[in-house]
């Protein structure tokens, strides 16, 4: 099992420039102190499951339109 993650992480690195493990060590370090975290992730399966760390509703649904204006931003330049 350890060799099929760790053709995962490569596979990842190679295609994104940056493994799932990379990609949390270099966020870790702005989400330890940060008030609210959004995290939507996509399984090989295609589930989608989001996770929070606030319990309104509210605010979590505003960092993702957030999140979507940057990312359409970005599309732009």
């Amino acid at each position: 099992m350890g060799n099929a993650v760790d053709f995962k992480e490569i596979k990842r690195k190679n295609e994104r420039g940056m493994s799932n493990n990379e990609f949390f060590d270099n966020s870790k370090k702005v989400l330890i102190d940060s008030k609210t975290v959004v995290i939507v992730a996509l399984s090989e399966e295609g589930i989608i499951t989001t996770y929070r760390t606030s319990d309104s509703q509210l605010e979590a649904l505003g960092m993702i339109d957030v999140a979507k204006d940057q990312l359409l931003n970005d599309m732009e330049l």
